[in-house]
């Protein structure tokens, strides 16, 4: 009996202790990005300019613009003979 309930207190910390350092990609990005603002505004400081008057953001008439959201981009487009092929699949409808 006793085995068995230090098995389950064993298998919960495991799973506990296994996703304790998961964060989502999102969290990363949005960290750096204030990683950044922060070095900048320290470094603006020195130089006499306002902190937050620089940031690195892509202006939407530039060619780096990208409109997609960063943390879900959509999936590249099929190339025309793979879409062919995936609209039907060993006779079923793809």
């Amino acid at each position: 009996m006793t085995n068995r309930w230090e098995t389950r207190i064993f298998l919960l910390l495991l799973l506990g202790v296994s996703t304790l350092g998961c964060r989502p990609p999102s969290f990363y990005r949005r960290q750096a990005d204030r990683d950044a603002n922060c070095l900048i505004d320290v470094k603006s400081a020195a130089i006499g300019v306002t902190p937050g008057a620089y940031r690195i953001d892509i202006d939407p008439r530039s060619r780096m613009y990208d409109p997609n959201n960063p943390d879900c981009e959509p999936m590249p487009p099929d190339d025309p003979t793979s879409h062919q092929l995936m609209e039907c699949i060993d006779c079923k409808k793809g």
